[in-house]
């Protein structure tokens, strides 16, 4: 059912309103459950993290769902890695205080969804325009027109909508998520073809054109699934450019540069979501210093961002541990005979540990000046060295 898309702007607070979701499934399958994901991490070591906000056995389900905008959310019976003609996935649109009924034939679900409710109108507009985006590009390129295919697309959307729903659909929150999602969507795709076509960027002016006038502002921006995706990948593509105006500027003075402009260019969840980032990558690089003491501190005192905030916390914590005086934390590893090493064997001695990998060149350059090191006090028992390969 479409391509699949995640995010949303939910908070599992009793004093938002809520929106009333229930889920009819006809001939469900034993042992498959019954998903709704969002999407609310931007963390740098894994990229975009799915998660999901509610889960249940596949049966008949009504989910309350606290939030305080509209949003778009996906909701999966079976598994979502699953390519299966029996697995459902469907984009969704939730609003405060509205109603949605969805029912489907587990076992045809694709061609036997039925919508229901306040929010109907809304959900098959998804279902069945959305859903044509692939059609609609492939027969245009079969027609050469002046008009960018892309506009053509988004022009067709909001006519559709206009025949399905009124005029008075321009402007409403629907019709903005709805806008603010396929652009957001277009431009980054474009964005994800450069960043694995050999670094290589095909974005013409019309794109760094859109970039200048991101909505980074817009009330309802963090309920578009792929605002997110594209800031994230602006903020690597932002990095590059930087790089190539200031070749020389280090690695720390870059993160530091991406910090600040997030601050100043996003406001509310989404400058939450996206700060976490360059507070992991300072303390994956640089460590716990005074500067990310008091930056993290902050971020978690104020962040609205759930996910993130557990993803610092848990990156100080780590740190923390590590600091100098504190005693190291425990650790087992398996040595080149097979056997379990803790770091508990060592203790009340001094351990040098060497950290690397077979693919890490700096790495296998500094091993023969570890060995060196390593030489000068053979003999002595109070120094242990250990090598630990992440391969």
């Amino acid at each position: 059912m479409g391509f699949l898309t995640q995010a949303c702007h939910l908070k599992d607070e009793d004093s938002l309103n809520n929106c009333t979701l229930s889920v009819k499934i006809q001939n469900p399958d034993a042992g498959d459950s019954l998903k709704i994901y969002t999407l609310k991490s931007a963390n740098p070591s894994i990229g975009m993290e799915m998660r999901v906000y509610k889960a249940l056995p596949a049966k008949d389900a009504t989910f309350e769902i606290a939030l305080n905008s509209p949003a778009l959310v996906q909701i999966v019976y079976g598994e979502i890695s699953s390519f299966s003609s029996e697995n459902f996935q469907a984009d969704i649109y939730i609003a405060p205080n509205k109603s949605l009924a969805i029912q489907f034939d587990a076992s045809n679900p694709d061609s036997s969804v039925v919508y229901s409710g306040s929010l109907q109108k809304e959900n098959e507009f998804i279902r069945d325009v959305l859903s044509q985006k692939s059609a609609f590009y492939k027969e245009r390129s079969k027609t050469p027109s002046s008009l960018n295919v892309d506009d053509a697309y988004i022009g067709m959307v909001n006519e559709k909508l206009i025949q399905l729903m009124g005029k008075e659909a321009l402007g409403s929150p629907f019709q903005q998520i709805v806008n603010l999602n396929i652009k957001a969507g277009i431009i980054s795709q474009k964005i994800f073809r450069g960043m694995y076509q050999m670094g290589k960027y095909d974005l013409d002016d019309k794109f760094y054109d859109f970039l200048d006038s991101l909505p980074y502002r817009h009330p309802l921006v963090n309920s578009s699934p792929n605002a997110l995706h594209l800031f994230t990948n602006y903020l690597y593509l932002r990095d590059r450019s930087v790089q190539e105006k200031e070749p020389s500027i280090s690695e720390t003075d870059l993160i530091l540069k991406k910090y600040e402009f997030i601050q100043t260019a996003f406001e509310g969840e989404m400058r939450d979501i996206l700060t976490a980032i360059p507070l992991i990558e300072y303390m994956s690089i640089v460590g716990y210093d005074k500067f990310i003491k008091s930056k993290a501190s902050a971020y978690i005192e104020v962040s609205t961002s759930a996910e993130n905030t557990a993803l610092v916390k848990q990156y100080v914590a780590k740190l923390e541990a590590l600091e100098q005086g504190e005693i190291a934390p425990e650790f087992f590893v398996i040595n080149t005979e097979g056997k379990t090493v803790s770091i508990q064997d060592y203790r009340g001695k001094v351990v040098f540990i060497d950290m690397w990998a077979g693919w890490c060149k700096p790495c296998i350059e500094a091993l023969p000046h570890t060995k060196a090191l390593q030489a000068t006090y053979e003999g002595n028992d109070e120094i242990t060295f250990l090598y630990i390969s992440s391969d």
